[in-house]
């Protein structure tokens, strides 16, 4: 199916007709001027639709969503130093001594974390939110739209967690299956 934007109205309506779309194939023109991260956001949508198989296409999604946090929301907002350190432990703040917020997470590396975890990229303690303004990653539109509510919660609770384990439970999650999860995750405040 193919989708032009020529306007923010149509870029409006596109996003109002998105849940009854986004089970097609996708091809998304875009004729005029709209913001970069607009124009990133419709690149993804399109990426993720064209895969039909949903196991891969949660995958590419789960990247997508990793790479859009890296892009527009996380970057390195905890500041990471050459010896691994974040701003809140350089500035005395923290109660963890070993890796601040990661504690002893086997995947922190000398420039924070190693593995792609949707939920560690977006927690940030009290210290960073209190001197540094954090954009909600929950506007994306991938998040958003293609992600199912089980799927949301289990993203928001699962620290720690390498991509493949994580892409598994997604796939296989659902509200009734949450509750029973042995090693239930905890949300971090």
């Amino acid at each position: 199916m193919v989708v032009n934007i020529k306007s923010e109205e149509d870029l409006i309506n596109f996003y109002r007709k998105l849940k009854k779309l986004k089970n097609n194939k996708l091809k998304i023109n875009i004729n005029c001027d709209i913001r970069e991260k607009d124009k990133y956001e419709l690149k993804q949508i399109e990426k993720v639709t064209c895969i039909k198989d949903k196991y891969q296409q949660l995958s590419v999604l789960f990247d997508e969503l990793c790479d859009y946090l890296d892009k527009y929301i996380v970057g390195n907002i905890c500041e990471f130093d050459d010896n691994g350190l974040c701003i809140a432990q350089r500035d005395g703040k923290p109660k963890i001594k070993v890796n601040g917020c990661c504690g002893k997470c086997i995947y922190v590396g000398n420039k924070g974390c190693t593995i792609r975890n949707i939920t560690c990229k977006t927690f940030f303690c009290r210290y960073i939110k209190s001197i540094k303004e954090i954009p909600d990653y929950k506007e994306s539109k991938l998040y958003k739209y293609f992600l199912t509510k089980s799927q949301k919660i289990l993203l928001e609770t699962s620290f720690f967690i390498p991509k493949d384990e994580l892409i598994k439970r997604m796939y296989n999650v659902n509200m009734i299956k949450l509750l029973f999860i042995k090693d239930v995750p905890m949300k971090r405040y």
